[in-house]
């Protein structure tokens, strides 16, 4: 800013000159009409949205365009695509497993209740494939609602044990396109596999090198399991912004997964992963040496905290 001096008065033998400074009026003027422009391009962005937003509400259809290009992956759950991962511990009493409670809370119920459901969606993949090779009709409408079945079969089992979730967490991210979606489900399915690869062998080491006599039953015995999905919108993924704290949080994203993932083409793909993978054999003595421990739960997954 350029700064100009100019002579107040004449000369005075006391004081000498007194000069004043005046500020370029040009340069000020420059920045009022920088300021009234901004002020006109907000003034017309905000009209801009508003009407757009009244001409929704008014047509009262999907929101599959906005004022910036159009959203192609629109559906009845929202817009953008969620991947969504749900992890949870189970814990059990030692006493229950194999034996069976009022309500059905022991592992062994959990693991066979979880090998049916997964048989009896292989069984129909398998129908489906050979009845594409018999009469060469395109089955994949079929084959995602029996993935949308089974993903919300198994969420409805683990939303019946809820209430011995002793540790959890959930994550989700939501992109703008399914391309980009699918990309991030394959990498995040990819960790997860090897997370519970190397804690199915890191409890086989541990399980064969503790003497038997040491295998007995214990207070508490764990499953841990995690169900990831890639589905369209943004209704499956719940927001909480204290976080994981209650057993009724993780009730809460069951219970949507088990009504979204039947949507008709929401459910994009899906993978669920358990351990132990097996129900436990056998009772009495050695017959929980299957299950997991606290411990090797939080060594696996220190991302998961504790449930009240």
């Amino acid at each position: 800013m350029s700064i100009q001096t100019q002579k107040s008065q004449p000369y005075s033998s006391d004081n000498g000159y007194k000069y004043v400074k005046r500020r370029d009026n040009r340069s000020i003027g420059s920045k009022k009409q920088t300021v009234k422009r901004m002020t006109l391009f907000v003034v017309l962005a905000t009209f801009a949205a508003s009407s757009y937003r009244a001409s929704l509400r008014k047509k009262r259809v999907f929101r599959n365009t906005s004022p910036f290009g159009r959203i192609r992956n629109a559906s009845p759950l929202g817009n953008g695509v969620s991947v969504i991962r749900v992890c949870m511990a189970l814990g059990f009493d030692a006493s229950d497993s194999g034996n069976g409670t009022s309500e059905g809370d022991d592992v062994n119920t959990v693991l066979k209740r979880l090998h049916l459901e997964e048989k009896e969606l292989y069984t129909k993949i398998a129908m489906l494939a050979q009845h594409d090779q018999l009469q060469g009709d395109n089955t994949y409408d079929l084959r995602q609602k029996a993935l949308g079945d089974y993903v919300s079969s198994v969420a409805a089992t683990f939303l019946k044990h809820h209430n011995v979730m002793r540790y959890g967490s959930i994550d989700s991210v939501r992109i703008p396109f399914v391309e980009e979606a699918v990309r991030e489900f394959r990498r995040a399915a990819g960790e997860e596999r090897k997370l519970f690869d190397t804690q199915r062998k890191q409890h086989q080491s541990t399980s064969e090198s503790t003497p038997k006599k040491q295998l007995l039953p214990k207070t508490s015995s764990y499953m841990l399991a995690t169900i990831l999905l890639v589905i369209k919108g943004d209704h499956t993924s719940i927001s909480l912004p204290f976080g994981i704290i209650r057993q009724r949080d993780m009730a809460r994203a069951l219970s949507r997964i088990v009504t979204d993932a039947t949507v008709e083409d929401c459910l994009v793909g899906s993978e669920v992963l358990w351990t132990p993978k097996t129900p436990m054999s056998g009772k009495g003595e050695g017959g929980h040496h299957h299950a997991l421990t606290e411990k090797e739960i939080m060594k696996s997954f220190p991302d998961l905290v504790p449930l009240t």
